[in-house]
């Protein structure tokens, strides 16, 4: 393997990744998808014939009966014990199981059954076939910026660990909120817009990509500041350090109504802001680790998921 790619993938070899051998792996099913059914199925029976544990949360136990109960165990012994997550799913999922490890760096295989699949770089026969060298600890992982978000609200503080971006904009009304920014406690700019969203790398190609914002490399140490549907043509989306923080105050310019405005977090959590209410978003101490397929590279996943043609 070249030394171009090589930086830009880390090598978790078994020796230096934990320490110890790779033998409980987490799985996080999206039991929705009949498609992830057979997966499952296949996974269950690779692990039993081996010396090896998988963990199911229960929080799956009640929505199919797929997985022998024997399976299922509490959330603490999944963020104590696993030394490699199983996503499968589709890129909903993988924000999930990253979510999931927000204040861990375990390793994350992404195996798609999903529509899209920017971070899902595994088909199930990929991920099978590779099983194998994955528990001898035989794989290359991209290291993933993930951004914290501080929820400040009436003298409380709430963090938030996400992988793809922060969303702070208004309710179903069709009026314009007013955020005011400020980039390392400088004033930055007041968007009169229908919201911003503030990006990782990972999440350019999200949300920020379909607001016309600029596609930035999984691996960068960067963020994007970009306006969701600004009310002047001068105001556009912005490429920040990633030691960079953000702080974002909005606020209803039309006193005489009462504007909803949300905060929202990789498209899954939502939260209601109230007047006063600020956001803090800086990089989180601890990056996302999703296993790479070297079968693949991120300029192919853009030709073939934008349909780029030449």
């Amino acid at each position: 393997m070249t030394k171009k790619v090589l930086d830009n993938f880390t090598v978790f070899l078994l020796s230096t990744l934990m320490n110890s051998k790779i033998d409980h792996i987490s799985l996080f099913p999206n039991l929705a998808k009949k498609e992830s059914h057979p997966i499952v199925q296949e996974l269950i029976n690779f692990f039993s014939n081996r010396d090896l544990t998988l963990m199911v949360s229960r929080a799956f136990e009640r929505d199919h009966n797929l997985i022998p109960s024997s399976f299922f165990v509490q959330d603490e012994e999944i963020l104590e014990r696993t030394k490699l997550a199983i996503s499968l799913g589709g890129d909903g999922t993988l924000l999930n199981t990253a979510r999931f490890f927000m204040r861990q760096s375990v390793p994350i295989l992404g195996i798609n059954v999903g529509r899209l699949g920017f971070l899902t770089e595994f088909s199930s026969y990929q991920a099978l076939d590779k099983l194998e060298e994955l528990l001898e600890g035989q794989f290359l992982t991209t290291t993933r910026m993930r951004l914290k978000a501080t929820h400040i609200s009436a003298g409380q503080s709430q963090d938030y660990v996400l992988l793809n971006d922060t969303v702070i904009a208004k309710g179903g009304k069709s009026r314009a909120v007013k955020i005011n920014l400020k980039v390392n406690g400088e004033y930055f700019s007041s968007y009169h817009a229908d919201g911003v969203i503030i990006s990782s790398p990972t999440g350019s190609t999200a949300y920020n990509l379909s607001c016309y914002g600029p596609i930035l490399h999984p691996t960068s140490d960067a963020m994007v500041v970009n306006p969701i549907s600004p009310h002047t043509l001068a105001i556009r989306p912005v490429i920040l350090p990633g030691d960079s923080t953000v702080e974002c105050l909005a606020e209803n310019p039309d006193t005489t109504q009462k504007e909803d405005i949300f905060l929202t977090l990789d498209g899954q959590v939502s939260l209601r802001l109230q007047p006063d209410d600020r956001v803090l978003i800086s990089r989180s101490e601890y990056p996302a680790l999703i296993i790479a397929n070297e079968l693949h590279s991120f300029y192919a996943t853009l030709r073939s998921k934008l349909g780029w043609v030449g």
